[in-house]
C-alpha cells in the first residue's frame, strides 16, 4: 500500500487509455546503483514474505542478513526501485500489445522523456514498423515518428547503452519501414552501424541474420551506398556468421542468404564462401525450412545467378513434400526460380508447382504470378522435352486454367510482360493457351498503335509465336515481316535468329526470301556478337529457304576453331551447321576435323534428328571421318525406336553412303557402318507404311549397296535434307 501511495504521489497512474495509461518512473540507472539495489530487493522480498504469512524460508541468506541491516532510507529506496521496474515492465507490455500505429506513437508522444528509456524506443520503433504496411498513418504520425527516431538517435549516441540484440532490432525496423524512414536514416544509420560493428560478436544467430537483411534491403534502395562502417560491418558479418550456422534457424539461413546474395559483388566485396556454406547448410536441413524459406532461398539463388543444381533439386524435392503449405505468390516465385536455375532437371516439380497454383481460387493469383507460372513451364518443357507430371491430363488442365486467368487480366499486363507471356504460351501449345496467346499478340499490336510502335526485339518475338503457333498470312503477320525489314539495323543477335526461324519455318510471308537475305547478310556482319546457337539458326533458315550467303558460310566454318565456342555449342548447333554446309553445297572442308571430333566425343547427347543431320552431311559431303561414323552408327542402333521415319531412311542412305565410299577393303568403322544399315533397314521395315516414297528409294538403294550391288548413287536431296537415287 505504501508503495502505490509513492507512485501515486509521484504522478504514476495505472488503468488509463493507450494515450495516457501507465508512464511508469522507468529510467537508466547507473550501473553504481546495481549492487545496493540487488540487496534492497532481497530485503523487500523478505520483509513482503514475512507480511503475507511469514514462517516462510528467506529467499536468500544474503538477502535477509541484507534486510535486517537496511534502514528506513534503504527500504522506502527498493520500493520506489521496484515500482520503477513494474512501470517499465508495464509499459513495454502496452506498447507490444497497441494494434495501430498511431496507438504506438502516441505512447511516445505522450510519455516523459526521462519515463521513455531505450528499451521502449526500441519496442516502439519496432511495433511501428509492424503495423506501418496494414495500417492508414495521417501526417501527424509522421511528426510523430520523427521525434520517436530522434529520441533513439539520442540514445545511440551513448555507447553500449543498446545491446546487440536491440541494435540489430531496430535495423530490421529502419530496413521495414523503407521509405518511410528516410528522412531520418541520417539521425540513426552511423549510430546503429557503429553499435553493431562493436558488437558484432555478442550478436545472436537471429540478430546476425535480420541485420544482415536489413542492411541488404537499404542498400537495395540506395540508402547506404556511400555510409561510412557499413563495409566493414558486412565484412565482419560474412566473417561470424559461417561460425554460427548451426545456430541459424531455417528462416535465419534463408533471409541471411537473401542478403548476401542481393550483397554479393557490391563495393568489391565477394562473399561466395559464405553464400556457399549456407546452400550447403540449407540442403543439409531442407526438410526443417518452411514453404516461405524454400521460395526465399530458390527466388535468390536464381535472381543473382548463385544457383547449383543440387541446390535447385533439393529444393525442389522439399517443396514437392510442402506443396500445400505455399501461397500462390510463393508457388509462382518457386516455380520461376527452379526453371531459372536447373530447367532440365526440375520440370517434374514446376508442373506440381503449377497444378498445385490452378488449384486455387482465381482472385489469389495476380497478373504477374500467372505470367511466371506460364514461363516456367514453358522454360522447362523447351529445356526438358514435353510436359512431365504424374498425371499428364491435371497439367494439361492447369495450363488451361492459368491461361483463362492470364485471359481476364490482359488488359492489366505491359508490352512486355505480354510478349513473354505469348511466348510462353506458344510453347505450351495447348490448345486453350494457344488461343490466349494470339490474344496477347493482338493486344501488343493494338496496344502500340499498331507495328509501327513496336522495338525490333518485340517484332522479332512476335513473329517467332505466330510461327511457332502456325498462323500463316494474315495481316499482322505481313506487318510483322514489313516492321522486320525497316528496322533490321536494330536486330540483336537474338531477334535475328529469332525471326530469320520464324520465316523458314512459315515462308508464306510477303518477301520471305528477300527478308531472310538481309537477316543473313546481318548475321555476318555482326558474327562476333553472335552465340553459336544463334548463328547456326540464321544459317538454318537461310538454308532451308534456298538462301546462301558467302560471308555467313564462312563464319560457320570459323566458328568451330574455338575450342571455348565449340564446349559452348549444343549437339543440336554441331549437327545444324554441318547440315546448313551440305545444303549449300560447299566443299568437304567446310566440316573442320574439329567439329567432328567434338560431334564424336559428345554423341551420347544427339538426339535423332541430330544424328540424321550430321549422318546426311557427312554423305553428301563426303566426308569421310571414320569414328565419327561408327559412333554415330552406335547411337542411331541404341535409340533406333526414337527414329522417326524420316530419320530412318536419312540415316540408311547416309551410312550405306558413306559405307560404300569406304571401298572394298573397309575398315572396322565401314563393316561396323553396313551391320547397323541392315538393323536400321529391318526397323524401316516395321514402319513401312508411313514412309514416303523418296525414303523407299533410298532405303532399297541402301539395301542394294549393302547386298554388293556396286555403283555411285546419285546424291538428290528430298523433302528436309532426305538422300535419295
Amino acid at each position: 500500500m505504501a508503495v502505490e501511495k509513492l507512485g501515486f504521489r509521484l504522478g504514476v497512474r495505472f488503468g488509463a487509455t493507450t494515450a495516457t495509461g501507465a508512464r511508469g518512473l522507468a529510467s537508466a540507472r547507473d550501473a553504481r546503483h546495481v549492487p545496493l539495489e540487488a540487496s534492497l530487493r532481497g530485503a523487500a522480498a523478505e520483509t513482503g514474505a514475512e507480511r503475507s504469512g511469514g514462517g516462510k524460508e528467506p529467499r536468500s541468506r544474503a538477502g535477509g542478513a541484507a534486510a535486517e541491516g537496511a534502514s528506513p532510507h534503504q527500504r522506502r529506496r527498493a520500493a520506489v526501485i521496484l515500482s520503477r521496474d513494474r512501470q517499465r515492465r508495464e509499459l513495454s507490455k502496452e506498447i507490444s500489445s497497441v494494434q495501430s500505429v498511431e496507438a504506438a506513437l502516441a505512447i511516445a508522444a505522450s510519455t516523459r522523456p526521462a519515463d521513455f528509456d531505450h528499451v521502449h524506443a526500441t519496442a516502439c520503433l519496432h511495433r511501428v514498423a509492424r503495423l506501418w504496411a496494414k495500417d492508414s498513418p495521417s501526417e501527424a504520425s509522421l511528426e510523430a515518428l520523427g521525434s520517436l527516431f530522434g529520441r533513439l538517435a539520442g540514445f545511440l549516441r551513448q555507447p553500449r547503452l543498446l545491446d546487440a540484440t536491440a541494435v540489430a532490432i531496430n535495423a530490421w525496423s529502419v530496413a521495414a519501414l523503407g521509405s518511410v524512414s528516410e528522412p531520418w536514416l541520417r539521425q540513426v544509420l552511423p549510430g546503429l552501424v557503429a553499435e553493431a560493428l562493436a558488437q558484432v560478436r555478442e550478436m545472436p544467430a537471429r540478430g546476425l541474420a535480420n541485420l544482415a537483411w536489413s542492411l541488404a534491403t537499404l542498400q537495395e534502395k540506395g540508402e547506404v551506398s556511400g555510409e561510412s562502417g557499413t563495409s566493414a560491418l558486412l565484412r565482419a558479418l560474412a566473417a561470424e556468421a559461417p561460425l554460427r550456422l548451426h545456430e541459424f534457424a531455417p528462416q535465419g539461413i534463408a533471409n541471411c542468404y537473401w542478403a548476401f546474395c542481393q550483397l554479393g559483388g557490391k563495393d568489391g566485396d565477394d562473399f561466395t564462401p559464405l553464400r556457399l556454406a549456407l546452400a550447403d547448410e540449407a540442403m543439409g536441413r531442407v526438410s526443417e525450412l518452411h514453404a516461405q524459406d524454400l521460395a526465399s532461398i530458390a527466388w535468390s539463388a536464381a535472381t543473382s545467378s548463385t544457383a547449383s543444381p543440387s541446390l535447385a533439386k533439393a529444393l525442389a524435392h522439399e517443396a514437392c513434400v510442402k506443396l500445400r503449405h505455399f501461397s500462390p505468390r510463393q508457388l509462382a516465385n518457386l516455380a520461376w526460380a527452379l526453371a531459372t536455375a536447373a530447367p532440365e532437371g526440375t520440370a517434374a516439380t514446376v508442373g506440381r508447382l503449377a497444378v498445385e497454383a490452378a488449384r486455387r481460387p482465381p482472385s489469389q493469383l495476380v497478373q504477374r504470378d500467372l505470367a511466371g507460372l506460364c514461363w516456367a513451364l514453358a522454360t522447362t518443357t523447351a529445356c526438358a522435352g514435353p510436359m512431365l507430371s504424374a498425371d499428364p491430363s491435371s497439367l494439361h488442365g492447369a495450363v488451361g486454367a492459368l491461361a483463362s486467368g492470364a485471359r481476364r487480366r490482359l488488359s492489366e499486363y505491359s508490352t512486355g510482360a505480354l510478349v513473354g507471356l505469348s511466348w510462353s504460351l506458344a510453347i505450351l501449345r495447348a490448345d486453350s493457351a494457344s488461343s490466349v496467346a494470339l490474344a496477347a499478340v493482338d493486344a501488343v499490336a493494338g496496344g502500340a498503335g499498331g507495328c509501327d510502335g513496336l522495338g525490333a526485339p518485340v517484332v522479332a518475338r512476335l513473329m517467332w509465336t505466330l510461327a511457332t503457333l502456325k498462323v500463316a498470312g494474315g495481316s499482322l503477320h505481313h506487318s510483322l515481316a514489313a516492321e522486320a525489314i525497316l528496322r533490321l539495323d536494330a536486330f540483336g543477335p537474338l531477334d535475328l535468329a529469332n525471326a530469320s526461324w520464324a520465316v523458314a519455318t512459315l515462308p508464306s510471308v510477303r518477301g520471305a526470301g528477300s527478308l531472310t537475305a538481309a537477316m543473313a547478310a546481318r548475321a555476318a556482319l555482326t558474327a562476333p556478337e553472335f552465340s553459336p546457337a544463334n548463328l547456326v539458326q540464321v544459317a538454318w533458315a537461310a538454308a532451308t529457304v534456298s538462301c546462301y550467303d558467302e560471308n555467313l558460310s564462312a563464319a560457320l566454318t570459323r566458328m568451330p576453331t574455338s575450342q571455348a565456342c565449340l564446349h559452348s555449342c549444343r549437339v543440336q548447333d554441331l549437327a545444324l551447321s554441318a547440315w546448313a554446309q551440305a545444303t549449300w553445297g560447299q566443299g568437304p572442308d567446310a566440316l573442320p576435323d574439329s567439329l567432328l571430333l567434338e560431334a564424336s566425343l559428345r554423341s551420347s547427347e544427339f538426339a535423332s534428328q541430330d544424328l540424321s543431320n550430321l549422318a546426311w552431311a557427312m554423305a553428301t559431303l563426303l566426308v569421310r571421318h571414320e569414328p565419327l561414323l561408327a559412333t554415330l552408327a552406335r547411337e542411331a542402333t541404341r535409340k533406333i525406336q526414337q527414329l522417326q521415319p524420316q530419320h530412318l531412311c536419312n540415316l540408311v542412305w547416309s551410312l550405306a553412303t558413306l559405307g560404300w565410299q569406304l571401298g572394298q577393303d573397309r575398315d572396322l568403322a565401314g563393316r561396323e557402318a553396313c551391320d547397323i544399315v541392315g538393323s536400321l533397314s529391318v526397323q524401316v521395315s516395321r514402319i513401312i507404311g508411313d514412309i514416303e516414297h523418296p525414303g523407299l528409294s533410298a532405303t532399297s538403294w541402301a539395301l542394294a549397296s549393302l547386298v554388293g550391288l556396286r555403283h555411285s548413287p546419285k546424291r538428290v536431296k528430298g523433302p528436309g535434307g532426305t538422300g535419295c537415287t
